[in-house]
């Protein structure tokens, strides 16, 4: 009986010294957050499209739009590649949003206020782009405390609501789905892929351009116009 007790009492020694290491290691690699700390460093998510619009002729839609690019804006500076926000508006609605969706993430230019925008882009001389990105925290704070955080879910896909009478030729919004990939994502900060894009239910022509990881998600729309 003694002999049983000895071998018992080894048994939850061993268990102790198991548990007591286990804690020890997972304190060690899981990382402190504290009001100090940068969610920047923490890695995230780019989600960035370049999407151009041609009529049934080939005529680039966007094309009007880049000719205001140099206009002197209210404070006196170029656009420089910025659209006039008076032609334009954007909203972004994620799949998987957050409270913090606006506070962890830069969708609009610094010096002319909030809202999400675009701006012009040429990847090829002859066709102007609509172009887009938001880096989406991978962390939030979970409180006001800024002491611990929670992790951001990764989008399945984003929804870009338009409304652009330049472009349409209409005053109704218009609506972008992007699927993104989620089963391939590498870095701190992540470079997401698009996987297909849906322009008012009908799926589009995606062109990916890959440099050194970074993806460059090409969407072109030919509108019935």
């Amino acid at each position: 009986m003694k002999k049983m007790k000895t071998m018992n009492a080894l048994v939850l020694l061993c268990v102790l010294c198991v548990s007591i290491v286990a804690c020890n290691s997972k304190m060690e690699t899981e990382p402190e957050f504290t009001a100090k700390d940068n969610l920047f460093d923490k890695g995230g998510y780019d989600y960035s499209i370049s999407v151009s619009f041609i009529d049934k002729e080939g005529n680039d839609l966007v094309a009007p739009l880049a000719a205001e690019r140099y206009i002197k804006n209210s404070r006196g500076n170029n656009w420089e590649g910025e659209i006039n926000p008076d032609k334009y508006s954007l909203e972004i609605i994620l799949s998987k949003p957050n409270a913090d969706f606006k506070r962890y993430h830069s969708p609009q230019p610094i010096r002319d206020g909030s809202g999400s925008y675009f701006w012009i882009s040429d990847y090829q001389q002859d066709t102007y782009y609509l172009s887009n990105v938001f880096n989406y925290f991978r962390y939030q704070y979970a409180d006001d405390n800024y002491d611990s955080v929670v992790e951001n879910p990764m989008q399945e896909y984003v929804k870009y609501r338009i409304f652009c009478p330049t472009i349409f030729n209409d005053n109704t919004i218009h609506e972008l789905v992007v699927y993104w990939d989620n089963d391939n994502v590498q870095g701190l900060w992540a470079e997401m892929k698009c996987i297909k894009a849906l322009f008012e239910g009908k799926e589009c022509e995606v062109v990916i351009q890959e440099f050194d990881g970074i993806f460059d998600n090409i969407i072109k729309i030919v509108l019935d116009r």
